[in-house]
Formats: structure tokens, C-alpha cells, sequence
């Protein structure tokens, strides 16, 4: 009689299998799923490009904004002297006019007398020429008064004009460069929050492929277990479930009963309530809500539908696309 090795024995080696079979599905099937992830990837990557040169522009346009607005600050600066010079050009003009004012007062009271009164006038020639000299002076004096008037008036004038031209190219420069400014910080926020949905995303669809890969491993390497070890075998090695009976498709042929019990076992273990972790994929096939009610699920949670429905609807889609909506288990 042949002595069998120890239940302890068996168990080593059905875990052995476990994980070796796990490895060895694990790899090629991860390998299948590259092509999306890294497509999704390179969408991250040219977002984070693109806001990489947003970021750019924003620091130009900053620097844009920080210009006109030390341009601006110089020519409130300007605009701050011309308005003092101003005020002292209108003291000046005022003292000017009083001046004038009092020496055509003195001039109409008083008419100014000939030379030849000024000589008879005079004690000397001397001071005739002293009184004469006087009023050269006056004259000269007057005539001085009246150019400064004139000066002033044209000083006011040009200040006034060079401060209304100051004004509007201070404005508008820093008009333009608050809304250059503005849009491009409105762009990049725009865009950050379309590269952090992408990132979470890829992130997400990382976690469900390595999640599915492993329930795929697992599943081929319990049924490897299941074919090594033999009905006796398979008794006494833990969380090894008995395959669930095919379901009924309701006039299909045996080939579709069992390409879906095979597509059940990888995507869910036959559970039909499994979910995934992202949450979007659930029940025994796995189904996203959008395809359950398409195909004329019941609910709106795929779930909580009876099993038989669950094979219903897998029957209808399996029919309409083969095992195409299942790329991994359906191979």
C-alpha cells in the first residue's frame, strides 16, 4: 500500500502551486494592459508639458504687469511734479498779473513824462540822466513782467497737455497687461485642474488593471491547483472555490454558457456582488452601469441584480460582441 504524504504536506504544496501560478499569469497579463496605462500616461505627460509652458507665460506676463505698473508709478510720479510745477506757475502768473495790474494803474494815474521833462525837471544832467536811466529800467522791468506772463501761460499749457497724454499711456498700458495677466492665470488654472483629473485617472485605472490582473492570476492558478492535486487534493486546500454551476442563457448554445462561466470565474470568481476598487466595475461580470442599461439590465446597480439576470444580460452582450468587452478574461 502507498503511504500519501500528510495533509500539512498537501497544503505546501497547493500554496506553492497558489503562488507560483499567480506569477506566472501575472507578468503576460500585466504586460496586455501597458498600452492603455501608458497612453493614458503620455496624456499626463504632455499636460504637465503644456503646463510647464503655461507657467512660463504666466512669470512673462507677471513680469509684463510689474513693468506697467513701475512705468505707471514713474508717471503718477511725473504727474505729481507737473502738477506742482503747475500750481507754482499759477502763483507766479498771479503775482505777475497783480504786478502788471498795479504798473498800468501807476501808468494811467500818472502819465510817464518826455525826456525833455525830465531834463527841465532836473537840477543837473546828471540827474536828468539818473531819471532817465530809472525809467529805462521800469520799462525794461514791465516789458519782463509781461514775458513772464506770457511764459507761464504757455508753461501751464504744456503741462497740462503732457499730463493728460501721461495719464492715457499710463492707463492703457496697465489695462492691457491686468488682463494679459488675467487670462493666462485663468488658462493655467483651467488647465491644472484638467492634468489633476488625468492624473487621477491614470492612477485609477493603474489600481483596477494591477486589481483585475491579480483576481485573473488567481483564479487560473486555483483551477492549475484544481487539476494538479485532483478532486482529493482540491478538498483540503483552503479558499479554493467549487467552480458554480453554468449558468442558463435561455436558448444559447454550450459554447456561450461556457465562455461566460469561464469569463465570470476571472472577473469576479463567480461572485455576484463583486465590486472593484475604483467601484465602476461590478457584479459577477463586471459590468459599468452605462452597458447594464443599455443592454436592458434590472436597476440601476449590476450587483444587486439576481445572478440570473447577471447571465441574462451577459448572455445578450456576449452575443452582440463576443468576448471583446472583456479583453483580459474573455482571451
Amino acid at each position: 500500500m502507498e503511504e500519501r504524504p500528510p495533509v500539512t504536506s498537501r497544503r505546501f504544496r497547493a500554496h506553492a502551486l497558489v503562488i507560483a501560478g499567480a506569477l506566472g499569469v501575472a507578468i503576460p497579463a500585466l504586460a496586455g494592459a501597458v498600452g492603455t496605462i501608458t497612453r493614458q500616461a503620455e496624456s499626463v505627460r504632455t499636460l504637465e508639458a503644456e503646463i510647464a509652458g503655461l507657467d512660463a507665460r504666466f512669470g512673462q506676463a507677471a513680469s509684463a504687469y510689474d513693468g506697467a505698473r513701475a512705468r505707471l508709478d514713474t508717471v503718477q510720479g511725473r504727474i505729481t511734479a507737473n502738477t506742482a510745477s503747475m500750481k507754482k506757475a499759477q502763483i507766479e502768473l498771479k503775482s505777475a498779473q497783480g504786478m502788471l495790474a498795479f504798473r498800468l494803474s501807476a501808468v494811467y494815474r500818472q502819465p510817464q513824462p518826455s525826456g525833455l521833462e525830465v531834463l527841465l525837471r532836473s537840477g543837473s544832467l546828471s540827474d536828468a540822466l539818473s531819471r532817465v536811466d530809472v525809467l529805462d529800467r521800469v520799462q525794461r522791468h514791465d516789458a519782463g513782467i509781461i514775458t513772464t506772463i506770457a511764459a507761464a501761460r504757455v508753461h501751464m499749457r504744456e503741462a497740462q497737455v503732457e499730463l493728460l497724454a501721461d495719464q492715457k499711456v499710463a492707463a492703457a498700458e496697465s489695462k492691457e497687461a491686468s488682463v494679459h495677466l488675467t487670462e493666462v492665470r485663468s488658462i493655467r488654472s483651467a488647465r491644472r485642474g484638467v492634468l489633476i483629473n488625468a492624473r487621477k485617472r491614470l492612477a485609477v485605472m493603474i489600481s483596477a488593471e494591477v486589481n483585475r490582473q491579480r483576481r485573473a492570476a488567481l483564479v487560473a492558478a486555483q483551477r492549475r491547483v484544481v487539476q494538479r492535486v485532483g478532486q482529493a487534493g482540491r478538498a483540503t486546500v483552503p479558499n479554493v472555490p467549487s467552480a458554480p454551476a453554468a449558468p442558463s442563457f435561455g436558448g444559447g448554445g454550450t459554447d456561450v454558457s461556457g465562455a461566460l462561466r469561464k469569463i465570470a470565474l476571472c472577473e469576479s470568481g463567480g461572485n455576484p456582488s463583486a465590486v472593484s476598487p475604483s467601484g465602476l466595475y461590478r457584479g459577477k461580470y463586471q459590468f459599468d452601469p452605462g452597458t447594464w442599461q443599455r443592454l436592458g439590465g434590472a436597476g440601476t446597480d449590476p450587483a444587486a441584480a439576481p445572478a440570473s439576470e447577471q447571465d441574462r444580460v451577459a448572455g445578450v452582450l456576449y452575443r452582440q460582441s463576443g468576448a471583446a468587452p472583456w479583453p483580459i478574461c474573455g482571451r
